[in-house]
C-alpha cells in the first residue's frame, strides 16, 4: 500500500511537470508573431503598401468572365510634388484585343501616357498578383491635388463599366 502511494505521488509530480511543459509550449506557439516596419525589408514594406492599393475589376459577357483587370495605384511619397498619378494595370482579355478596346479615366480625365511593361520590368517586382499571361501597363494621369479620393473608371466601349476607388491618404481619414 505504501509503494502504491509513493508511486501515485511520483506520477502526480511527473504529470504536473508534463502539464507545465505542455502549457509553456502552447503559450509559446500561440504567441503573436507580428511584423513591425522595423523588422521588415524595404521591399516587403513596398509590397504591402502596393497590396493595400490594389483592386480588381471583372468584365462579363453571358455570365462568363471575359476580361480581368488588376490595378495598383503607385502612391507617391510626397503628394504635393507629384506631377502625375501613376497606376500599373494588368489585363487579361480572352478576346486578345488588349487594353486598346477599353476607355480608362481617372476622375473623368484620360491618361497622359500609357506604356506597356515587359514581364521582367523592375517596376513589377513589388506588384501583387503578377502572372506571366497578363499584359502590364504603366498609366499616368494628370495630378489630382484637390481630392483625396481617386475614381478609376474602366469602360469596355459600351457594354459595361467598372469603377475602382483609391485613396491618396489613409482610407480611415476619408470621412
Amino acid at each position: 500500500m505504501l509503494k502504491l502511494a509513493i508511486l501515485l505521488y511520483y506520477l502526480r509530480q511527473k504529470m504536473k511537470f508534463i502539464y507545465l511543459l505542455v502549457s509553456i509550449f502552447l503559450l509559446i506557439g500561440c504567441n503573436s508573431k507580428s511584423l513591425s516596419k522595423l523588422s521588415m525589408k524595404d521591399d516587403d514594406i513596398l509590397y504591402r503598401e502596393n497590396l493595400s492599393q490594389t483592386q480588381k475589376a471583372l468584365f462579363y459577357h453571358n455570365d462568363e468572365i471575359k476580361a480581368t483587370f488588376i490595378v495598383t495605384y503607385l502612391k507617391s511619397k510626397s503628394m504635393e510634388d507629384s506631377l502625375s498619378e501613376k497606376f500599373i494595370v494588368s489585363i487579361y482579355d480572352d478576346s486578345q484585343n488588349s487594353i486598346s478596346r477599353y476607355n480608362i479615366e481617372l476622375n473623368g480625365k484620360r491618361s497622359i501616357s500609357m506604356k506597356r511593361l515587359e514581364q521582367d520590368s523592375k517596376i513589377l517586382k513589388n506588384i501583387p498578383f503578377k502572372v506571366d499571361w497578363k499584359e502590364y501597363y504603366l498609366l499616368e494621369f494628370p495630378s489630382i491635388k484637390d481630392e483625396n479620393r481617386l475614381f478609376l473608371s474602366i469602360d469596355d466601349m459600351g457594354s459595361s463599366k467598372e469603377k475602382l476607388y483609391f485613396a491618396k491618404i489613409a482610407k480611415y481619414n476619408l470621412d
